[in-house]
């Protein structure tokens, strides 16, 4: 339990439970997904027509070669993502939080009484709006 007297919300909350925060929920989105792969495991994509026609993890895996590409792609690539995400958590870090509200819309004036009437939908054109007898 904590014994600190800082505030729960506002702008001055705990950057530590923002932190707990974003960790547990990566932590259930992860676990989440592991546990969809592993109740299919050995299969990646069942069959509806029949289990022996399901795609395996053997079945979808790539040759040698293309793995090999495939690594040296991700080792160049993957660092440069991640330092693109860094820079935009960088740039806009303090532009995101409660500090601040949105402004509230301008309420809609209400229509000025002296507007004529219009004729309905069903109104035909030419006929005078008269008193039937």
């Amino acid at each position: 339990m904590s014994t600190t007297t800082a505030p729960r919300s506002g702008p001055h909350r705990e950057p530590a439970r923002e932190g707990r925060a974003f960790a547990l929920s990566a932590l259930a989105v992860a676990t989440v997904v592991a546990g969809c792969f592993l109740a299919l495991f050995p299969d990646v994509l069942p069959s509806s027509t029949g289990p022996d026609r399901s795609m395996t993890v053997a079945g979808a895996a790539a040759g040698p070669y293309t793995l090999r590409i495939l690594t040296w792609v991700a080792a160049c690539g993957a660092p440069v993502v991640i330092a693109y995400q860094a820079w935009t958590y960088w740039v806009f870090r303090r532009r995101i939080g409660c500090a601040r509200k949105a402004p509230t819309p301008a309420p809609i004036p209400a229509p000025a009484e002296d507007v004529p009437d219009r004729p309905g939908p069903l109104h035909r054109s030419g006929e005078e709006d008269a008193p039937r007898a």
